[in-house]
């Protein structure tokens, strides 16, 4: 188990609060227990946490989100499998059942000193997507876990192709960051991509009605939802995300 005095370190090293720090462990924590088994073959990584864990965004996250076509009683095996060998590094982790409309969700829970409320990371499993473009990666990162499992992750352009599609579903201040985040890295839109997602609920891209959906977000909102989770440095773009993100969407 990590030492409080290192996620602390990790934290201040990192400019985020000491609980985001030790999520983060546990999270990947989670992902070499989860992928040390065959089965995740079938399971692929993605979300704002894969774009943090797997391609060092500065973002850090609470979910873990999947794509899955493995069978429902085959992926409940799997995931207390791996919450059962992720509590020989993390003792006095459990988990719980969570209402789903669609696919698993569960929740992973672990009491700490750091705060009155246990640690939560939510998984969540869709069988209704099929992932177009997969990668294999091992997770490097600073925290004290021996990263040896293979992950597959889907791109960092199907990840950008998603995070749009779901600004036409909701409009959350993470998902603009992504966005701006990979568009920023220089990553292109894949627009027959970005329409295939948009086919799941309907859609075809139109910027004008993303633009649309980006500038009706309160400012206050935005910042509500995602000034916890960036790096004390990275919190200066908050205020401009709505101005700056339509602009790199136009010009890529």
């Amino acid at each position: 188990m990590i030492s409080e005095s290192f996620v602390k370190e990790y934290a201040s090293k990192n400019q985020i609060d000491p609980f985001s720090a030790l999520r983060e462990y546990l999270q990947i924590v989670f992902l070499n227990a989860l992928y040390e088994s065959e089965e995740a073959l079938k399971v692929d990584f993605k979300g704002g946490t894969c774009l943090r864990i797997m391609y060092n965004s500065p973002r850090f996250s609470e979910d873990l989100d999947f794509n899955c076509s493995l069978s429902k009683p085959v992926l409940g095996n799997l995931i207390e499998s791996a919450v059962l060998r992720a509590s020989k590094d993390v003792p006095g982790v459990y988990l719980r059942n969570i209402e789903s409309l669609a696919g698993i969700s569960k929740k992973i829970y672990l009491k700490t000193p750091l705060a009155p409320m246990p640690l939560t990371i939510k998984l969540d499993f869709s069988f209704g997507e099929k992932s177009l473009r997969v990668l294999q990666k091992t997770i490097a990162t600073e925290l004290p876990v021996q990263s040896y499992s293979i992950v597959r992750v889907i791109s960092k352009e199907e990840i950008l192709a998603e995070k749009i599609r779901t600004i036409f579903q909701r409009t959350k201040g993470r998902d603009i960051y992504d966005i701006w985040y990979l568009l920023n890295s220089r990553i292109l839109i894949d627009k027959d991509l970005v329409n295939e997602k948009l086919k799941m609920i309907g859609k075809k891209f139109d910027l004008e009605e993303f633009t649309d959906k980006v500038a009706s977000l309160d400012k206050t909102q935005i910042e509500k939802d995602l000034i916890k989770f960036l790096p004390r440095n990275q919190r200066a773009v908050v205020g401009k995300l709505q101005e700056l993100t339509p602009g790199l969407v136009n010009i890529l």
